[in-house]
């Protein structure tokens, strides 16, 4: 009896289902004695399948996403999307099948689009219509009871993309187009009545308009706002359809005739102020006090002694109004700009150009001013020039000019009669101007340098310092030598020490070369005949001769305080009656144990400037200044450090440092020590 009410539900079942949709079946043959079957139901409402797979004998509930039916012959699964797949099924016997299920019937979700346009609203209805039922979830569109259309009204033209879900969770994007809805567009017109000097206005619609401007006109058909202005005037007002749909229209009334009105501006230099005209082609009312309004009414003018930008109304004779911009920037209210220019003569000298911006007053009696009052120029012929002058313009601002150049010059007489001569013009401690001048037409040998027209100069600009020495040919193919030594700095000078190790010196040759001093040794040791330097005398009398500055040393050999001041005396013999201007100096080098060398140095020192030499110092090596002559006593004499290489190392205050024992100088066979003193 159970087993009969249970098929007579199930035919029931089946009924209903082939009723509703399409049903299909498969039966598959196991390999004993056992029929399995799997059947399949689709629905088209629901857009799912029914799997049922039914067997002949009792099976096993051993498949949990199944529902067994209660005869344990028929197992059941709903499926909302296609998948092919086996899948085993056991029966009580223990037997176990593979079953290939197959879900291929169920329907992608798709949507079509329908829209109707209502002329009497102009609204166009859009219908989203599904071939499976729709889930709610679109909250501004209306689903059907069905719920196989979402509807919704539109009043404006758009196209974007919206989703829709259908209820087996499948998201679909549907394009919306709405294009039927009529755009509202106004178009303004205007027409100019010259006799009245009137405007009439008129708004055009293309669809009718609802009459709700009580200033305006409307015409029988609706279409047409028409209006009358008798002034010029901007603004923006609304207008509405009779859809309820409202547009911003933008009324400009600028066809009457008005005042054409520019302004002119004249600036005198002399006063130094600017006369402002406002020209008009119509009459202007008198309305501007602070301005002069000409007879015929056709210009107003003002004049101003300052610099200034605003805004300001003028009114024709008709009463329409101009915003005229006065802009007043010719008065001269800074001081002249002036720049600095050099030229190198042909005498050696040098003529400095100031060169402004403006017009200058004469104010510079030493200076001669260009005829246009634009340049002042003027001759040094003095070696050094750093001070500051003082420029005016016409209207008496002024400003201040730094002049700041340095002059060199070398002469090198050549084996064949001819002469070099290398020129140094230093400018602002920034860069150099060097020239090399032959008295014998030069072949254009030299590429980084610039060759004269004549073939007699060769120019460069330096920006660094440099010492080294170049060729130069001439038109006879002689080649010749050229020292060139590049100090842009006014802070320190480039000088030798000598003794009678360097044999005997050709001191022009020296000269020549660049060197700006010497320090001389006239000694070592105590005060005896025997120890003077055998070159001293000569050195220090050609040195007086050239005008060659120079200082002098002793080497040291002292232990004690006797030796020291005995070594006073030696250099007092030596030196009395000169002008060793580039210091007195005691040299310490030699390493004795247990030598108060601090108390050498200082015996020395006071020794000296007891006999009126100022300028005294001391000579040593940077580790003996490190170590052995570490003391704050010798602080306050001047200090020699000897250190080879590019850079002093030395913490304390010096003047002089000793940075190689191998330069090479014209007029020296031998290397020889350089030096950098300190100004």
């Amino acid at each position: 009896m159970e087993r009969y009410f249970f098929k007579v539900i199930s035919l029931i079942a089946v009924f209903i289902i082939l009723f509703s949709g399409i049903v299909y079946a498969e039966t598959i043959q196991t390999q004993d004695e056992n029929n399995l079957k799997i059947e399949y139901y689709y629905d088209i409402n629901t857009n799912t399948v029914i799997a049922q797979i039914i067997s002949e004998i009792e099976l096993e509930d051993t498949k949990p996403t199944w529902t067994l039916s209660e005869d344990k012959k028929t197992y059941t699964k709903i499926y909302t999307g296609n998948m092919n797949y086996t899948t085993p099924v056991v029966d009580i016997t223990g037997k176990e099948t593979i079953i290939n299920v197959v879900i291929d019937q169920i329907q992608p979700a798709t949507i079509k689009m329908e829209y109707v346009y209502d002329e009497t609203t102009n609204k166009v209805t859009a219908k989203m219509i599904s071939n499976t039922e729709l889930k709610d979830t679109k909250p501004t569109w209306t689903l059907s009871e069905d719920k196989h259309i979402y509807t919704k009204v539109f009043d404006t033209n758009m196209d974007y993309y919206t989703p829709a879900e259908d209820i087996n969770g499948n998201i679909i994007n549907v394009n919306i187009q709405i294009t039927d809805v009529k755009e509202f567009k106004v178009e303004m017109k205007y027409e100019y009545n010259k006799t009245l000097n009137q405007v009439t206005a008129q708004i055009v619609s293309n669809m009718e308009l609802a009459n709700t401007k009580p200033t305006w006109t409307l015409s029988e058909d609706k279409l047409v706002y028409t209006k009358i202005y008798y002034k010029e005037e901007s603004y923006s007002t609304k207008v509405q359809n009779i859809y309820g749909q409202t547009i911003d229209v933008q009324i400009n009334i600028n066809q009457m005739e008005r005042a054409n009105i520019y302004v002119e501006y004249s600036y005198d230099e002399i006063t130094n102020q600017v006369l402002a005209t406002i020209k008009s082609d119509m009459q202007l009312q008198n309305t501007k006090p602070t301005w002069s309004l000409s007879e015929d009414k056709l210009s107003y003018t003002k004049i101003y002694t300052e610099n200034m930008k605003y805004t300001t109304p003028v009114v024709d004779i008709s009463g329409n109004e101009t915003i005229v911009e006065i802009n007043i920037d010719q008065i001269d209210v800074e001081p002249p700009v002036v720049n600095v220019e050099y030229k190198y003569n042909d005498d050696d000298t040098i003529t400095v150009y100031l060169k402004s911006n403006e017009k200058m007053k004469d104010t510079k009696p030493t200076w001669v001013l260009s005829e246009d009052q634009l340049t002042y120029e003027k001759i040094y012929d003095t070696k050094n020039e750093d001070y500051y002058t003082t420029v005016q313009d016409i209207h008496g601002f002024q400003t201040s000019v730094k002049l700041d150049f340095k002059l060199k010059k070398f002469i090198y007489d050549q084996n064949d009669g001819s002469t070099i001569k290398v020129r140094y013009l230093y400018i602002d401690k920034a860069k150099a101007l060097v020239e090399i001048i032959s008295s014998v037409k030069m072949q254009d040998t030299k590429p980084t340098w610039e060759l004269s027209e004549d073939g007699y100069k060769y120019t460069k600009w330096y920006y660094e310092n440099d010492l080294y020495q170049t060729k130069v040919i001439d038109i006879n193919g002689v080649e010749k030598n050229v020292d060139i030594l590049v100090n842009l700095f006014e802070d320190y000078l480039v000088g030798i020490d000598v003794s009678h190790h360097n044999g005997e010196i050709d001191w022009e040759e020296v000269k020549n070369s660049g060197i700006d001093y010497a320090i001389i040794r006239v000694g070592y040791g105590q005060d005896i005949v025997s120890q003077d330097d055998r070159y001293f005398a000569r050195n220090i009398a050609e040195c007086e001769r050239l005008g060659i500055p120079y200082g002098v040393y002793l080497y040291s050999y002292a232990v004690d305080t006797y030796s020291a001041i005995s070594e006073a005396e030696h250099m007092l013999r030596l030196i009395k009656g000169h002008n060793p201007e580039f210091g007195v100096w005691i040299d310490l080098e030699e390493e004795v144990p247990g030598v108060d060398f601090v108390g050498i140095a200082t015996t020395f020192c006071e020794k000296m400037k007891g006999y009126g030499y100022s300028n005294v110092g001391v000579y040593a090596n940077l580790e003996w200044w490190q170590t052995t002559l570490n003391n704050d006593v010798l602080d306050k004499y001047n200090k020699w450090i000897a250190q080879w290489g590019s850079s002093c190392d030395y913490d304390k205050k010096y003047v002089m440092w000793q940075y190689t024992d191998s330069g090479t100088v014209n007029g020296i066979d031998t290397n020889v020590d350089m030096n950098i003193y300190y100004k």
